[in-house]
Order: C-alpha cells, then structure tokens, then sequence
C-alpha cells in the first residue's frame, strides 16, 4: 500500500528496491527541485520550491518489483497518480494493486478541517496553477445528490472582473482582493431547489477545504436579487442558471487578519449544541 502525506518532515519508510528508486528519480522527482535520499529503510522527500514536504509509505507489496506490471510514479506538489500497464500474459493475470492515500494520523485531517476559517484580505501574490487544478479536482469529485453533478464553474482571474462581482448586490466585497474568483453556476432546474442548494454548501466546503491544505484562504460570497442577474449578464451566463456563490481566494495577509478584533467566545460549548436520544 501506499500513503501519500503531508507535513513538515517527509520520511519514507519504504522497501524500496533500486528499481523502485531509479523509477522514482525518471519520474521527475528531482525535477522540481525536492530531494531525494536512501538511508536504509528510510527515503526522505522533501519538495523546497513550495516549502512543501511529502511522506510516501510504501509497504511489503512493493518489496519486489516484479510483482507489479510496469507503472509510473508521478508526484507534483501534494499529488501522486500511479498508472499500470499490462507487459505480458503474466502481469495480465495479476490483481490490481490499490493505491491508498491515508494521514499516518487522522488528527492532521482533523485540524484542517477545525482550523478553516474565512479569510477576506489577501495578499497580491498569484496562486499557482497547479494548486488552482487541484482545487478544481476536488471539486470535480464532490458528491451530489442522484450523482446529478448539476454545477458548472466560472474561474477569474481578472482584476477588473473580480471588480465587478464586487460591486454586484450582495455580499461579496471581499472578491475584489482576492487572486482567484471561483462562480459556482447550478443548473437551476425549478424541481431542484433545495438539492441543489445543499450540494452548493457541499461544493463550496470541499473548495475551501482543497485550498486551505495548500496555504491559500478563501470566503464565500452570496449575490442577492439585482446581483445574481447582474453577475450572470457579467459572466455570459444563461439566465436560467441560478448564480448566488462567489469563492474567494488568495493567499492570507497575515498582517490584516492579525489587526481584527479576536471573538472570545468563538464557539458554544458542545453543551449547548448536543443532544443525545432527543431533543
């Protein structure tokens, strides 16, 4: 099996045979500019262009390689994709190998999600492509009800854009500041309503979430009346689409966020919000 993980240290416990490693090293490990080193039982990678480190363990299915039929092994910036191709009759008979992306301890998944919070001031700098790909993946894999997918998603970029949606009725200031604009565009079907706005929260979560695991804030803005016409009229978007959901995002500035009044009382205690067997 194989985790892929995130953190300050990256160490790879791994069987890794010299096949394993030199695959390792073709994919274009190195490339990147992480480091990649054997000690033992241990490989350590570290990625230092993004301040970013990995951990890939990797256990006894891949003590030897010929148990595998050949693969590739790709990893950019927090993303792994292994891929397999069949060599000859004997590979063809053999049992898919799963590749499983697990934290080596859950509490990491945990203080991602406990530590999310919305950020409105940021900072000038440009988010990475590749960071901005991945946060449209995940979005890609959020659930819906029935499996309808029934989202579509406007990215922006431009300054006077992003402008623009600020200044449409609502509550979406905030998009002016930020590097990245994301719309979430519903199908807008009239049955819908309510399965639609649900799988919008899920949606704008799993967002936020994706980019909050790479250092990069969001808020969620919601146009009103006037807004939601004006926004669509904008964007080229079909008035039948129901448009209400702005994502901001950008990397935090600190120094803004540091400024604002600290609420005491963040959160009620559980007490106040749990009941057990009935209300």
């Amino acid at each position: 099996m194989l985790w892929l993980l995130s953190g300050p240290v990256a160490l790879l416990e791994a069987a890794a045979s010299p096949l394993l490693m030199s695959q390792l090293r073709e994919a274009g490990v190195l490339h990147s500019g992480g480091v990649l080193s054997d000690k033992g039982s241990l490989l350590a990678y570290g990625h230092k262009h993004s301040g970013s480190a990995f951990a890939i363990l990797l256990r006894d299915a891949i003590k030897d390689p010929r148990d595998f039929c050949r693969y590739r092994i790709f990893i950019r910036s927090r993303k792994l994709d292994m891929t397999r191709q069949a060599k000859d009759e004997e590979c063809e008979q053999e049992k898919r190998t799963s590749i499983v992306m697990k934290a080596e301890n859950p509490q990491q998944f945990i203080k991602l999600l406990r530590d999310l919070r919305a950020v409105r001031q940021f900072r000038a700098d440009a988010i990475p492509q590749e960071v901005i790909d991945t946060v449209l993946e995940v979005a890609r894999w959020t659930g819906t009800a029935s499996n309808r997918q029934h989202w579509e998603l406007v990215v922006i970029r431009e300054r006077k854009t992003l402008q623009a949606l600020a200044r449409c009725e609502g509550f979406a200031q905030h998009v002016a500041g930020a590097a990245l604009g994301i719309v979430l565009v519903m199908a807008g079907e009239p049955g819908l309503v309510e399965q639609e706005t649900y799988d919008e929260g899920r949606l704008s979560e799993r967002i936020m979430l994706a980019a909050e695991a790479y250092g990069v804030g969001s808020c969620i803005g919601w146009l009103r009346g006037q807004g939601r016409t004006d926004a669509k009229k904008l964007l080229g978007i079909s008035q039948e689409r129901l448009v209400r959901t702005i994502i901001s995002l950008g990397y935090p500035d600190e120094e803004a966020r540091r400024a604002r009044p600290k609420n005491a009382n963040a959160r009620k205690p559980l007490s106040e919000l749990v009941h057990f067997e009935r209300y």
